[in-house]
């Protein structure tokens, strides 16, 4: 009798792991994806994601990123032809979105991540701004081509956001990129 249950709670055991681990390679875990494409973490803050990366932006099922809107073009070796602009470059103390345009002056895709560093200019030198406790960044490779957007909000820093001069840095194929803006008092 014993053996019997011990046998039965193995099975539910090995069922329920093999399960998880199903759920785990497909990479949808719909208790926590929203329909606005960001993730709910376990401590209720949530991931950022890329606006556009529902639309033209894909990870296969082995996580490889893959851009279905323009499969023909090669892929970068390094991001000499990236720049990075952001709109709006001027805005008001009560604005709180800004949007980051990739611009590739030629004709390849580049790999890009979610990550960015927010800074301030303030008495000579740039300082980083950070994060608001709890936030993180979804760790994860998409695939972008010229006029690929990335939207960030202000309100996923921890700051007293104040008139001045600020930039974004994101770093793509080893080069640091910045796009400048300016908040108006």
């Amino acid at each position: 009798m014993k053996k019997t249950i011990l046998l039965t709670m193995l099975i539910c055991v090995l069922s329920c792991l093999l399960l998880a681990g199903c759920a785990l390679s497909d990479g949808n875990d719909a208790s926590s994806a929203n329909p606005d494409g960001t993730e709910s973490r376990s401590d209720g803050t949530q991931a950022q994601s890329p606006g556009s990366a529902s639309a033209e932006h894909m990870e296969s099922a082995d996580g490889v990123p893959q851009d279905t809107s323009s499969s023909n073009l090669s892929l970068a070796e390094n991001a000499d032809s990236l720049t990075m602009e952001i709109n709006p470059s001027q805005a008001a103390l009560s604005d709180k979105e800004f949007l980051l345009t990739f611009r590739n002056s030629e004709d390849t895709q580049f790999y890009y991540g979610l990550e960015y560093t927010l800074e301030h200019y303030d008495g000579g030198e740039w300082k980083s701004v950070g994060f608001v406790p709890g936030f993180e960044i979804r760790s994860a490779a998409y695939l972008g081509a010229d006029g690929t957007e990335l939207e960030i909000s202000l309100d996923n820093h921890d700051y007293a956001f104040e008139a001045g001069r600020y930039r974004v840095a994101k770093t793509i194929l080893g080069k640091t990129l910045y796009a400048e803006f300016e908040i108006l008092g």
